[in-house]
């Protein structure tokens, strides 16, 4: 078998593409904006995919998997608790949790009951964590946010700047609340997140996304 080998010195000429070709891979391919119903909250979003497709597989995390159907009432559930415990919009709630089922159970929950989440990631050190729970308080009149996290990640968070919920503990409770659709709280405008970011200075800012997209 023959073998052509190039020198560093030389080089290929490789074809143009024609103006039939550029169209249809650099500017029909990458023409991907789509409309956003910025009338809407995310939760509406979903509750009209649920209504869609209610037995459709909606998330699978290893051997366990929920429908849209089992999502959507887990996630009533936890927002009743949470309302229950007093949260509602203009509250933020911090997610620290590792990966699972849960976490988007909880999520969906805090949006449901008008509050924001500040997803919080299990490795982040005890140190970052305290000066986003601080840094949360500053922001909203000193008032504590509320922590969600599970029992073995509890000993990081400092009952001192959050108010814990430790899901494995509270899901009795959680699981006697009722599965049914409540009114959601949030408003298109409602801040649904808040991402914290080192910045150039190493020291967390949060960014807030509101429901809708502008």
């Amino acid at each position: 078998m023959n073998h052509i080998l190039l020198s560093a010195t030389e080089s290929v000429a490789l074809p143009l593409l024609n103006e039939r070709d550029h169209q249809a891979l650099v500017v029909e391919f990458n023409a991907t904006a789509a409309p956003y119903p910025s009338d809407r909250t995310i939760i509406d979003l979903f509750c009209a995919q649920v209504e869609r497709s209610p037995n459709t597989e909606a998330i699978r995390f290893g051997d366990k998997s929920l429908t849209y159907r089992q999502l959507n009432e887990r996630s009533n559930q936890m927002a009743a608790h949470l309302t229950s415990t007093g949260v509602g919009p203009g509250q933020i709630v911090v997610v620290f949790m590792e990966h699972s089922i849960e976490v988007v159970v909880a999520i969906l929950g805090i949006l449901k009951s008008g509050a924001a989440y500040v997803p919080v990631d299990a490795a982040t050190p005890k140190g970052r964590l305290a000066t986003i729970l601080t840094d949360i308080a500053a922001g909203t009149d000193g008032r504590a946010p509320v922590a969600i996290t599970q029992a073995r990640l509890q000993s990081a968070v400092s009952p001192n700047l959050a108010d814990v919920l430790v899901l494995d503990a509270d899901f009795q409770s959680i699981s006697t609340q009722p599965e049914t659709d409540q009114p959601s709280a949030a408003a298109p405008d409602s801040v649904a997140y808040i991402i914290f970011t080192s910045g150039s200075t190493g020291v967390p800012k949060g960014v807030m996304i509101e429901h809708r997209v502008s």
